[in-house]
């Protein structure tokens, strides 16, 4: 993805909306997509896991909040 690909995006939402990216480890790939989740966190744990875990249907509840997943898968 280029940056003005990205620009187009990103201006689609507000400014206070948080950005998270996936990954694991090792090197770097391109972003593939992109899609609003509900996640809650963050979460503090082992270096590997992630700050923030992602929502599933039907467990919504009043911490939970929507946010901008750059995917590069």
């Amino acid at each position: 993805m280029k940056i003005k690909e990205l620009k187009e995006i990103l201006n689609k939402y507000d400014d206070e909306t948080l950005v998270l990216v996936d990954g694991y480890e090792g090197d770097y790939d391109d972003i593939k997509s992109t899609d609003i989740i509900e996640v809650i966190g963050p979460h503090r744990g082992l270096q590997w896991i992630g700050e923030y875990k992602q929502v599933r249907w039907g467990q919504e509840d009043d911490i939970s909040f929507d946010a901008l997943l750059l995917s590069r898968k």
